[in-house]
């Protein structure tokens, strides 16, 4: 809660600590792990998108209902410009959900 509350109060560094935090304690907490791969997302550089896809995988993982971060893995997936695994997402997704990945 505390770094869901921190990222819309737009607290970058605090929502970052509260998220790490939250995934120390619980490395499946798909929410946390969805709002620090959105966070790493913010950055420009080519780290900052690395980091965000394994948090935006790793909520996936943990809660693979959770679309949204589908579709910011798909976002960082094409910034990165990895189109084979945005083509294997895309059809990830569609045989999950049953309609196209925005």
């Amino acid at each position: 809660m505390r770094c869901e509350l921190a990222v819309r109060q737009d607290r970058v560094a605090a929502a970052r600590r509260a998220c790490e935090a939250a995934i120390a304690r619980a490395p499946g907490t798909s929410w946390a792990q969805y709002l620090l791969g959105v966070l790493r997302l913010r950055g420009t550089g080519a780290a900052d998108t690395r980091a965000g896809i394994a948090h935006l995988r790793a909520a996936v993982d943990a809660d693979p209902e959770l679309a949204q971060a589908w579709r910011a893995l798909a976002k960082a997936l094409a910034r990165a410009g990895d189109a084979a695994a945005l083509d294997a997402l895309r059809v990830e997704y569609q045989a999950r959900f049953g309609r196209a990945l925005p």
